[in-house]
């Protein structure tokens, strides 16, 4: 996902992923973007050595909601980034365009490979069974994950869910999501897609800014087994 003003990022991005990864397998990339990227399209496509796709989107106000959105909250962040977090966790999975892959690996247009890459990560979780691969683990601040742990927690008592290792993940604990390889059918399943589509409505994303990372991190510790997760922590990335 990029926006104009962070071409250059992305240019950087993409010389590093095919010069230490792809240019072995020739995977395609997927550029998101919105309308202000038009001009950019054609310049992008022939700089980059990866096969790239363009998907453009619009950032809109789910009509659900039934208050105007805050943009004094004590997590500060732009409007932009809220509507960036409910990409991410919720709307990308909407696009036909993923669907077309068994795995996705996401990364955000400043993220940088910086090592070369010895083995397919494609081909290494498809042979382990695993499902969801990360290179690190943070905390996200208090006030920026205000409620979600009790709206989680609601929701997990409503629907009797018996959870993988819920309760186990600290308050604030995260996959820090900017370097993401995960199976596509776990955002297409039904308790993803009703445990977001919950988090959703519940509005929290826009009213208090929950990030994608601890909205997808604790979907993880619901619904996912530990043996499917791994660590990548040998990948050398910078963001």
């Amino acid at each position: 996902l990029v926006k104009s003003s962070r071409v250059k990022k992305l240019t950087k991005s993409l010389e590093a992923l095919h010069a230490n990864f792809n240019q072995q397998y020739d995977y395609p990339v997927i550029i998101f973007h919105e309308n202000d990227l038009r001009k950019e399209l054609e310049t992008l496509r022939t700089s980059t050595k990866n096969r790239v796709y363009f998907q453009e989107i619009k950032f809109e106000e789910p009509a659900f909601l039934q208050k105007e959105i805050p943009g004094d909250i004590t997590c500060k962040s732009a409007i932009s980034y809220r509507h960036m977090a409910r990409f991410h966790a919720k709307v990308v999975y909407e696009y036909p365009i993923v669907r077309y892959f068994d795995y996705l690996f996401r990364l955000d247009d400043d993220s940088v490979i910086t090592s070369r890459v010895e083995f397919d990560l494609f081909q290494h979780m498809a042979v382990h069974q695993l499902q969801y691969g990360y290179r690190l683990i943070h905390f996200d601040l208090d006030v920026c994950v205000a409620g979600l742990w009790e709206v989680t927690d609601c929701y997990a008592k409503e629907n009797a869910i018996k959870p993988e290792f819920y309760h186990n993940w600290t308050k604030g604990k995260i996959y820090y999501n900017n370097f993401e390889i995960s199976k596509t059918s776990f955002w297409l399943s039904k308790a993803y897609q009703d445990y977001i589509q919950y988090i959703d409505r519940s509005g929290g994303i826009f009213y208090h800014r929950w990030g994608d990372a601890p909205v997808k991190s604790l979907a993880l510790s619901l619904f996912m087994p530990p043996k499917s997760i791994h660590c990548y922590g040998n990948v050398g990335y910078q963001h």
